[in-house]
């Protein structure tokens, strides 16, 4: 009977055992079950968020294409300006050019837990040349949201591009000495004799036909003060005439074969047309009515231009106003933007240090780029017309825009442009040039998983 009793016992605690040790596996099972699943989904996502840092690099092949297309275009207008002019310019001007555009990628969102992305840090982003490459290393990144987790999935490759054969570029050279100088030809030197009185004078402030003259330089009073229709400066041969006084300018023609620096005001002017090789004004040149100006090169106005009436300026280098433009009543300001090589190496660039308002009809063309400190004001289309950017005073300097800009770029039409601006953007036949011989494309050259 008692090994009856032993025996149900010794039974019960083997079922017992047998009991425990299913429920230890069946826990354990389903923990490394769940574990398992967990881990599948991170692999997964992990797997998709290398999928999407794929699709960038994919989209960032595309767009560095696009950039580098952009950047040649820039370049061949700029070295046939001289703003470049050696090769090791165009790689620099390349490199920059590059950094700012891909910085400038932006890949749309897939959806919203699913992106792709170009890391834009300056670190991140390198560009250099080695021997005949340049070679582009950016950062890529996949990103997967795990909407319920704070761990999203995220991938990143390291990509490395380069464009081959730097060392076929090449830049043509044009022989300035045989170049046709461009001008606008608006004001022309007198076709009649200039009396001796009216050829390089002293002063400006007795020779005028606003001091009582009658026409036969005897204004009925006892001075005699002589009637110059024109006057022809040449004097100092290759320097700057220079003349005080203030708004005594009340001739019809000024032509100057040298620079000419007035130091006052040259308000309240009409029907005056005026040529010289530089222009400095020192201070306002406003009420302008029917004046036409001409410079070979800068033209420097100490203040303001204000309350323009049908006048014009027509400027070969750049121009430089130290205050407030406003171009009204059909007014029109055209700017070649011829530089000094001073002036290339250090971006020298035609500025307004006040407000530009380009108003009534007005219109304002520039070959190169501008930089205006306060607000711009274009209300009508085609009020300005550049063949650059608009900067603010700023550093580094931003763009300004505005809608009525219009900017000239190789599939502008030339005839429409030459009604609008005249020769402002003619360039003469014999402009640098560069050959990009077998330069490539930006290629892909190796692709590095993190």
């Amino acid at each position: 009977m008692n090994n009856s009793k032993n025996e149900l016992g010794y039974a019960l605690i083997t079922v017992m055992l047998i009991i425990t040790v299913f429920t230890v596996l069946g826990f354990t099972f389903t923990a490394m079950a769940f574990n398992s699943v967990k881990q599948t989904q991170k692999v997964e996502k992990t797997s998709q968020s290398v999928a999407l840092a794929e699709m960038g690099v994919a989209y960032l092949d595309v767009a560095i294409q696009e950039i580098l297309k952009n950047t040649k275009i820039d370049i061949e207008g700029k070295v046939a300006r001289k703003e470049l002019i050696s090769v090791p310019q165009v790689i620099d001007y390349m490199k920059s050019s590059l950094k700012i555009g891909i910085k400038n990628i932006t890949p749309e969102q897939l959806d919203p837990n699913s992106s792709y992305s170009i890391v834009k840090d300056d670190d991140k982003i390198d560009i250099i040349a080695i021997g005949n490459l340049l070679k582009i290393r950016v950062n890529v990144t996949g990103t997967k949201v795990n909407p319920n987790s704070t761990e999203d999935a995220v991938s990143t490759l390291f990509v490395e591009m380069a464009i081959d054969n730097l060392g076929d570029i090449k830049i043509i050279k044009a022989d300035d000495a045989t170049a046709p100088e461009i001008t606008f030809g608006q004001v022309t030197r007198p076709d009649v004799a200039v009396a001796a009185e009216c050829t390089n004078p002293l002063s400006f402030a007795n020779i005028g036909q606003s001091n009582g003259n009658n026409g036969n330089g005897n204004n009925g009073n006892t001075n005699n003060n002589i009637i110059c229709a024109d006057v022809i400066i040449d004097q100092p041969v290759g320097g700057i005439k220079t003349y005080t006084g203030q708004n005594d300018v009340n001739v019809e023609k000024v032509y100057s074969t040298v620079g000419l620096n007035f130091t006052g005001n040259l308000n309240n002017r009409s029907g005056l047309e005026m040529y010289a090789v530089s222009l400095q004004l020192g201070s306002n040149f406003n009420n302008p009515k029917d004046v036409v100006v001409e410079t070979k090169h800068n033209l420097t106005i100490g203040s303001n231009v204000q309350n323009t009436d049908h006048t014009s300026f027509y400027v070969g280098g750049l121009l430089d106003i130290n205050s407030h433009l406003d171009l009204e009543k059909s007014s029109k300001v055209f700017i070649r933007g011829k530089r000094t090589p001073a002036e290339i190496t250090n971006n020298t660039m035609s500025r307004i240090n006040g407000k530009l308002n380009i108003l009534s009809g007005s219109r304002m063309c520039v070959n190169g780029d501008l930089k205006v400190k306060d607000e711009l004001t274009i209300p009508e289309q085609y009020g300005l017309i550049i063949k650059g950017k608009v900067y603010d005073f700023s550093t580094p300097a931003r763009v300004k825009e505005n809608a009525n800009i219009y900017y000239v770029t190789e599939s502008t039409n030339k005839d429409w442009l030459k009604t609008m601006c005249g020769n402002t953007f003619d360039e003469a036949s014999t402009l640098n040039s560069i050959e990009w011989g077998n330069l490539t494309n930006a290629v892909l050259n190796d692709v590095t998983y993190n």
